[in-house]
């Protein structure tokens, strides 16, 4: 009944001192809102992050060689690793491909060009990049055995050079080792438009897909392979599965152990990546915990002026029989009570200041409840800690000298 009894009084002075108590809590908002408002970042970014990684597919794999290293003509990828690798491979591989990659400028009508990038792929590559098609097909098996001049081309590329997405059967002139040479579109796949690849400029070129053997024919390609790409099995480890891989192209070409292979692990990325976005989420509310310091520093000042005035009143209290204890609790409650409605209101602003950065970047936000919980009590804490010292200067009040004061 104390307890009930000190917490309706130290609310009831503290709403006397509107000013001073706004003061006090408004420390307190800035530093609890900041810490969670950090929080709700981390988790968009690593959404953001999850998503990216399963629009390209979590469990890709993408081998090259080094071109750092000084490589010999053995060492170089070939068309039959592709082959080699598909079969030795084939109980952890749903679809693998080797990728030519071609670069080139499209004028458009108003003045401008569009930086188009091909990828030469077979007809099992949408498996590996998911697309979603609006207009016409895929490419196919006879495509690639027929070599056909096709492309596959994104709806904001269609609508950019003809205006439209309804594109099917219309033609594009590309430059194919100095020669023009006219692609026919099979097919428009939309292009996902969103934060990510604005941020990292992906939103500046288009890609567009045709036939490896097209490619490779019409540009008098070699045997050469510029990578092999591929999607495994959600039970397959990717890094048990990149090192046996890499083992086994070192056995084909005879290199073992030189390094002259680069294999592009998406999970492995993707578990880096949330490393790091942890650890910046980390420092960052490490460096916003220190307002709330700073708040709790202010309470403190504040709480140690509240003695100064109640000096006479603590003489009153412990002449008609008030313990050291019972002061103590009331200072305490005090400035757990300012603390508390700083951390309430600070979480419930940090959480709608997550919950709208969500939703403009259209990303589900999921309530850290925990860390919301853990954050209230560690602001009321912050009170309880920094009130300590007032509270024990309070309860050292003699009576007597106390009284003297009035």
């Amino acid at each position: 009944m104390k307890v009930i009894y000190y917490l309706k009084a130290s609310y009831s002075y503290l709403l006397k001192r509107k000013s001073r108590t706004f003061l006090a809590i408004l420390g307190i908002i800035i530093g609890i809102s900041s810490v969670v408002t950090i929080i709700m970042l981390g988790s968009i970014l690593d959404s953001l992050v999850i998503s990216e990684f399963e629009k390209i597919g979590i469990k890709r794999v993408y081998i090259t060689t080094d071109s750092s290293k000084e490589l010999r003509e053995q060492d170089f990828l070939d068309m039959s690793d592709e082959i080699l690798i598909k079969k030795r491979f084939e109980d952890s591989i749903i679809a693998l491909s080797r990728v030519y990659l071609q670069s080139t400028y499209i004028d458009i009508k108003d003045d401008t060009n569009i930086n188009l990038m091909i990828y030469g792929v077979n007809n099992n590559y949408n498996k590996i990049q998911q697309i979603q098609m609006l207009q016409g097909r895929y490419l196919i098996e006879n495509d690639l055995a027929l070599k056909r001049k096709v492309l596959v081309i994104d709806n904001r590329f269609a609508n950019k050079y003809f205006g439209n997405e309804n594109v099917v059967g219309e033609t594009i002139t590309l430059d194919t080792n100095g020669i023009p040479t006219r692609f026919f579109v099979i097919g428009v796949y939309k292009k996902e438009d969103d934060f990510l690849n604005q941020l990292v400029g992906a939103n500046n070129y288009s890609i567009a897909y045709s036939p490896n053997t097209t490619l490779e024919y019409l540009n008098n390609k070699d045997d050469r392979v510029y990578g092999i790409d591929m999607t495994i099995k959600d039970n397959v480890d990717s890094d048990e599965f990149v090192k046996n891989v890499i083992y086994y192209i070192e056995s084909i070409h005879s290199n073992n152990g030189e390094d002259l292979y680069l294999a592009q692990n998406a999970e492995k990325s993707l578990s880096v990546a949330h490393n790091i976005g942890n650890m910046i989420t980390l420092v960052i509310g490490i460096i916003a915990a220190i307002s709330l310091l700073v708040g709790g520093i202010g309470i403190m000042n504040i709480m140690l002026v509240t003695v100064s005035e109640r000096t006479s009143e603590i003489g009153i209290r412990k002449a008609i029989g008030a313990k050291n204890k019972d002061i103590l609790l009331q200072f305490l409650l005090e400035s757990s009570i300012i603390t508390g409605i700083g951390g309430i209101i600070g979480i419930t602003i940090g959480l709608l200041s997550g919950y709208m950065i969500g939703l403009y970047l259209k990303v589900d936000i999921v309530l850290p409840v925990v860390s919301t919980i853990y954050i209230l009590l560690f602001s009321i804490l912050v009170g309880t800690v920094f009130g300590v010292w007032p509270a024990l200067k309070a309860t050292s009040l003699s009576p007597v000298e106390a009284l003297r004061r009035l």
